[in-house]
């Protein structure tokens, strides 16, 4: 996953099994809070760019599966 933002701000990503729109304080959460996954965090680098490496397993099982993300 490729991020970008400002030179050297901090990001966190997650994912979730469903959506939501629930207001905070510094923005607006996007995806299910119940099924919430942290995926990563760090900063973006001096250019402002960051990526996160995700696998995918195998899995038949996984086939239809919808899965929501965020980044902040």
């Amino acid at each position: 996953m490729h991020l970008s933002g400002p030179p050297s701000t901090l990001w966190v990503a997650a994912y979730a099994s469903g959506r939501a729109e629930i207001p905070l304080n510094l923005g607006t959460l996007l995806i299910d809070p119940l099924s919430l996954v942290l995926a990563g965090a760090g900063s973006l680098d001096t250019t402002g760019n960051g990526s996160l490496d995700i696998q995918l397993l195998p899995d038949v099982s996984f086939i239809g599966t919808t899965v929501y993300w965020q980044a902040a």
